[in-house]
């Protein structure tokens, strides 16, 4: 068998029942990636190499590249445990390095703007909720009355809505409880409905299609004068306003639901370069303060 058909037998015989369906797409998107038609029992590190540098020639990003060797790696594994080929040894391949993504979030003027005329669209409440909360989009459209316990103040984030489809969150880290604020307790207020199981909703009472969430999120910053950014803004902004307001970067991890605090810092870590000037001013004035009063110790 050739290489490239062999993944796609690896993926659907040995993977596809155990995975989510959101990952089970990256993965096959990801076959198509893999463009190798060395039958297994010829295959060397080579092959593999001229695979990456042929995704490289044509600007795939760095996670499409990661994804497409995550699969050639594991079903490499399993055709040398079955016989089918030798052993390849994927740390000699020679990888490119993952560009810094910059984080965009939006300014407080723009935040003030934003929660002043929520009533340009039919899904302004969401929003607000997003930009308090930190949800993932897909945890907003999941949640639900039953995930809520007003009397402790928690939301518990149990599942997430992948293309109208509900699947358990993220990673196991995703499942998370997170503190209703006052801010969202109103909004939750506002937005009950009896015999509703959702908290969302669209125009006719029932659950929120991704699509047309963002497509209003679009036309919402349009009329307002905005970017036209993704969802995802909301929850960069809710963390750019955490660590503004000097919340511990792992309560804020966990806040997130980030797999770990390596993730969180490596979003956010540059987020607040503004922040560096005034430390460096509040690091001098407590080096010459302490001088001072050595100075005035010794007179």
């Amino acid at each position: 068998m050739r290489f490239n058909k062999w993944c796609y037998e690896w993926l659907e015989r040995y993977k596809k029942r155990f995975l989510k369906d959101s990952t089970y797409e990256t993965y096959s998107h990801a076959c198509k990636r893999i463009y190798c038609r060395k039958k297994l029992d010829k295959l060397t590190i080579d092959d593999i190499q001229n695979n990456i540098n042929k995704l490289i020639d044509e600007g795939f990003s760095h996670s499409s590249i990661k994804n497409t060797l995550t699969i050639m790696e594991q079903a490499t594994r399993r055709a040398n445990l079955l016989g089918y080929c030798s052993m390849i040894d994927f740390s000699l391949l020679e990888l490119p390095k993952a560009k810094a993504k910059k984080v965009r979030s939006l300014t407080l003027a723009e935040q003030r703007k934003m929660l002043q005329h929520l009533d340009y669209s039919f899904y302004g409440q969401a929003f607000a909720f997003l930009l308090c909360s930190g949800l993932r989009v897909g945890e907003l459209i999941a949640l639900e009355w039953s995930d809520i316990d007003f009397k402790k103040g928690i939301i518990h984030i149990e599942r997430t809505d992948y293309r109208g489809k509900i699947q358990t969150p993220k990673t196991d880290k995703s499942k998370r409880d997170i503190p209703i604020s006052k801010e969202m307790y109103y909004i939750l207020q506002q937005n009950f409905s009896v015999g509703s199981k959702k908290c969302f909703r669209n125009t006719v009472g029932e659950a929120i299609a991704y699509r047309s969430m963002l497509t209003s999120w679009h036309r919402f910053c349009e009329n307002l004068g905005l970017p036209p950014w993704g969802l995802h803004v909301l929850r960069h902004t809710y963390a750019t306003n955490a660590l503004t307001a000097g919340v511990n970067i792992k309560v804020l991890s966990e806040l997130l639901g980030h797999k770990s605090i390596t993730i969180t810092l490596n979003i956010y870590c540059d987020v607040r370069e503004d922040e560096k000037q005034k430390a460096a001013e509040r690091l001098s004035d407590f080096l010459f303060s302490s001088a001072k009063i050595e100075n005035t110790t010794n007179l």
